[in-house]
């Protein structure tokens, strides 16, 4: 009986010591039967389009390894939710656009040159849009005719809600599926182009921000045409214009975003003569001191005689109560957290001037022509900053010195700071950001 046990242990820890060994083998053998499976069902459903079985002889038995298991679990979602739509409905088009709040901004005003367009003037236009910017859309003057809001993080994380949004879209049987988006994504763009089962589906020649190379030759496969892109690095407003020109096929006029009110919010703002500070940011190396704006804020009160309104999201409350734990407090006005996005743009539109880390305020600022000093650390450097002189002249894009002393070289700082930074926003100096502010004001 001892024997017998001793011998079933050993069986049992030679089992678990190959899989030790082997398990990358073993998990890229799992996922490849899984990815067998699910091209297998698109098959049967009539899709010429998939993830291995349609990849080339270099490819496809790399993937698998590549793919982390949470992608896998997604698209089984995504290939349930989905079939293939023979019967399109005619003069349809969806146009895809979920990223942030500054991205959409700098967007915003391409919308209405479809219907501009001869060839799409009778088409009926859906905005699948993120729901953080829903309330900017149904604003500011938008022509499409119809919108599907996605909660982007909802639509990543609850396996639900992502199979009835992707079904529900694939039910619409759009003609044309368009999705402009320079850095695409996977979980995101693609697989909602996929979803679309569209006639026609068109993409943009992208970068690797938020796919990997394989996810990209896998992706490729959606669209029916993909756009050809400059390989430089562009401002983002001049990428869109890059995509809606070659997409409308005719040239764009568009030099600027801007945003116009067509209901003014009735929103009260107490005094008449004042600042904008935005000192929060989505990263923390993107945040200049809270005692910096603070002196800044005084320095705009003694000098101009302005007072300075705090603005931020929810959550931002932090940074608000730090700078307004230095004191003068008669010299301030805090909104944080108490504005929707559209009360931001109004009160915007009134100030003076607009001090700000890089956050989607300083977009809003530039497309309703208020001063701006932009204090960035340099991440993605070229593409949302700085703000061409052909965009806007009264926005002062300040960065560290190692970005300022060698801004002749441009391009190799577009290459260098592509993505990410390393640079100590904070070594900004005040006093350079008051030189500057004077002038915007003197």
């Amino acid at each position: 009986m001892i024997e017998k046990i001793i011998y079933i242990c050993t069986i049992i820890l030679a089992l678990i010591a190959c899989f030790f060994l082997f398990r990358r083998q073993i998990l890229t053998i799992i996922k490849t039967k899984i990815l067998l499976f699910l091209d297998l069902i698109l098959w049967i459903k009539g899709f010429k389009f998939g993830f291995f079985l349609f990849g080339n002889g270099k490819l496809k038995f790399r993937f698998p390894s590549k793919v982390h298991i949470n992608t896998i679990i997604r698209k089984i979602i995504d290939v349930f939710a989905i079939k293939n739509n023979s019967n399109y409905i005619e003069k349809t088009l969806i146009i895809i656009k979920l990223d942030a709040i500054g991205d959409y901004v700098l967007f915003h005003n391409f919308l209405n040159e479809i219907k501009n367009t001869p060839k799409y003037k009778d088409y009926k236009i859906t905005l699948c849009g993120n729901q953080l910017w829903k309330d900017v859309t149904l604003s500011f003057k938008t022509n499409c005719d119809d919108f599907i809001w996605i909660n982007k993080n909802k639509f990543s994380k609850d396996l639900a809600y992502r199979y009835k949004t992707l079904k529900m879209i694939n039910k619409k049987k759009f003609e044309i599926a368009v999705n402009p988006h320079y850095s695409r994504d996977f979980l995101y763009y693609d697989s909602i182009i996929q979803a679309s089962s569209a006639k026609e589906r068109i993409g943009f020649e992208c970068n690797l921000s938020n796919i990997s190379e394989i996810e990209k030759f896998v992706s490729d496969k959606y669209y029916t045409n993909i756009i050809n892109s400059n390989p430089k690095t562009l401002f983002e407003f001049y990428r869109n214009t890059e995509f809606f020109e070659k997409f409308l096929e005719r040239k764009i006029n568009l030099t600027k975003p801007s945003l116009f009110f067509e209901n003014i919010p009735k929103f009260e703002i107490p005094f008449t003569d004042f600042a904008v500070i935005f000192p929060s940011a989505s990263k923390l190396d993107k945040i200049w001191d809270a005692k910096n704006f603070f002196a800044v804020s005084k320095y705009l009160y003694e000098k101009y005689n302005l007072k300075t309104i705090i603005c931020g999201g929810k959550g931002d409350e932090k940074y608000s109560t730090q700078i307004l734990s230095y004191g003068f407090n008669e010299m301030f006005f805090d909104l944080t957290g108490k504005t929707d996005l559209v009360e931001l743009t109004y009160i915007l539109s009134k100030a003076k001037i607009l001090i700000s880390n890089d956050t989607s305020a300083v977009h809003f600022a530039v497309a309703v022509q208020t001063n701006t000093i932009y204090v960035l650390n340099g991440s993605h450097f070229g593409r949302f900053g700085p703000y061409p002189n052909g965009i806007a002249q009264n926005v002062i894009s300040l960065y560290p010195d190692e970005i300022t002393s060698n801004l002749s070289n441009f391009d190799f700082l577009c290459k260098e700071y592509e993505h990410l930074s390393p640079l100590d926003i904070n070594s900004i100096k005040i006093k350079e950001v008051i030189r500057n502010i004077d002038k915007l004001l003197a």
